[in-house]
Formats: C-alpha cells, structure tokens, sequence
C-alpha cells in the first residue's frame, strides 16, 4: 500500500509533509527540519539522527507515491521521537543563539502535540 505525503496541523503545530499510519501522524525528516525553520532541513535533521541513533528504532518505513506517479519508500517518525528532536535541536540552538522565549514556545507546542498522540504511537523498537 502506497500513502500520500500530505500536509498536517494539530493546534499550533503544521507540517508540510506527514503520513497518517493508525490515525497517528508521522513526520518526514524535511518536514521535521522545515518545522524547526532549518535552511537545509533534511540535512540537518539527519545529522541530528547520525547523533541519536536510538531513535532510528522508532521510526516507521513507509512507501510514497510522488506527485509523478513513481512510488519510493521513506523514513517518517512519530509524535514522541519528534519531541526528543525537537527538545535536544532547541537545547543545542539556544546555546548559540538567545531564544529562550521562542524555545519555551516551541516546546510547549511540541508537548502538547506529542503528548495528544502519544497513546496511539508507543511503540516498541525493531529487534
């Protein structure tokens, strides 16, 4: 079976590409980096994964159809691990730059969000 990515918005938080797998939202890695505001999102986010591997066993691999009609498969992460991400990106940004009171923001957007799901999306990792 092959999903759509699609637009998401819960509250606060939208993202530009997500998949719904059991009624749960799972995040692309773009769309991850692009909610951040990141220049290069899908780089960054990935070089954030290479750190926390861990969350790799969480994540689902999920086939796409692309607007061209050609399938391929992805990586999309649910509500939780979006959370770790989000909570060690900011906790590293904020070192360099001060936004205090746009990461207290942020990060209560994310709690909510995750936190609304979380009982749809605990999972346990790959063996």
């Amino acid at each position: 079976m092959s999903n759509k990515l699609s637009p998401f918005q819960w509250n606060d938080v939208t993202f530009n590409e997500t998949i719904l797998i059991d009624g749960v939202p799972h995040i692309t890695v773009r769309g991850i980096g692009e909610w951040l505001k990141f220049v290069f999102p899908r780089q960054a986010i990935s070089g954030t994964l290479d750190w926390l591997t861990c969350l790799n066993d969480y994540s689902a691999v999920t086939e796409v159809t692309l607007d061209n009609g050609r399938t391929r498969k992805i990586t999309v992460y649910p509500p939780m691990v979006f959370l770790v991400l989000v909570s060690f990106i900011l906790g590293q940004r904020v070192e360099r730059v001060n936004i205090s009171s746009i990461k207290d923001a942020m990060l209560s957007q994310v709690v909510s969000f995750a936190w609304h799901f979380h009982s749809n999306s605990v999972t346990l990792p790959k063996e």
